[in-house]
């Protein structure tokens, strides 16, 4: 008897191995099971994400924003970082083309001939936007990897551009007439001259900014920024112009008017986005007087 339950436990316990060994077995292929159900979602998962990933920069195949100073420079992909910038120049040299359109067809050819009197005195005080922007943009462009740095050099840049903007308005303010004489203004297009004039220089530190803003946004790889900028500048100008010259019949006023306006809008709108925080490298700060630099800005850009 006691032999017979020996036999019967021992058969008990191999049934319980049996079944414990069942409960393991599918246990473990289950515990396979989850881990492999979890390692192919995760792969679905980072193959959706990487298709995304795919999608996301296929939609931004060819946009230049994702054109880097630091990348090198293809003549397909020089081509579409500079273009902006190509555009922006063209659209700045035709603020005078636009006012002697309307001014000639709506006004008169001595208020024309006016224009282009006076019009090379007040490019010649603009084109120190442009000197400072193109020697400053390099002279930062140069600086990268120092973020701090460049943001005190196109600081110190920008400051000192308004403070000579706003001597250059009150001394052109003063010697517009005699200016305008020494270019060839006679008695009958001087009143024109200096009309035109005093309302375009009420204006000159804006349009200081628009020209150095243009080659600073392209360091700051915003130059699409800088484009539609500088387009609402030219469209704001030409919308104007025929609303001042044509419909209100404000002749020389309203040309210099619109041009003025639409500088401002040209100068103000990147000032602002420097201002605020940005996404770009470049933000107005905190600055201190660097002759080295004001220097090397000058030379370069003036060459």
């Amino acid at each position: 008897k006691h032999r017979q339950n020996q036999l019967l436990f021992a058969q008990g316990a191999n049934n319980n191995c049996k079944v414990l060994l069942d409960i393991c077995t599918k246990s473990y292929y289950h515990s396979k099971y989850d881990f492999v159900h979890q390692q192919l979602q995760n792969c679905r998962w980072e193959k959706h994400e990487f298709s995304l990933g795919q999608t996301q920069s296929k939609k931004l195949k060819g946009h230049t924003m994702n054109i880097s100073l630091s990348d090198h420079f293809t003549y397909k992909k020089l081509l579409r970082f500079t273009f902006p910038s190509i555009v922006m120049m063209i659209l700045t040299s035709i603020y005078g083309v636009v006012d002697g359109v309307f001014v000639s067809n709506f006004v008169g050819s001595e208020a024309f001939a006016s224009i282009n009197i006076i019009m090379p005195f007040l490019m010649i005080l603009g084109a120190i936007g442009f000197m400072t922007g193109s020697g400053g943009s390099a002279l930062v462009a140069l600086t990268s990897g120092k973020e701090k740095k460049a943001k005190e050099i196109f600081s110190l840049l920008v400051y000192v551009l308004i403070a000579v903007g706003f001597l250059f308005t009150v001394g052109g303010e003063i010697l517009l007439a005699p200016m305008a004489r020494l270019l060839g203004a006679d008695e009958i297009l001087l009143p024109y001259c200096v009309r035109y004039g005093r309302i375009i220089l009420l204006a000159l530190i804006p349009f200081m900014l628009q020209n150095v803003f243009q080659s600073f946004l392209v360091v700051a790889e915003r130059p699409q920024l800088g484009l539609l900028i500088t387009i609402a500048s030219g469209l704001t100008n030409m919308i104007l112009d025929a609303y001042f010259i044509a419909v209100l019949r404000l002749g020389v006023v309203g040309a210099a008017a619109a041009t003025a306006l639409s500088q401002s809008i040209g100068g103000l709108i990147p000032l602002l986005y420097f201002i605020f925080p940005n996404r770009s490298r470049l933000r107005l700060g905190k600055a201190h007087m660097d002759f080295s630099a004001l220097l090397k800005a000058c030379t370069n850009g003036a060459s």
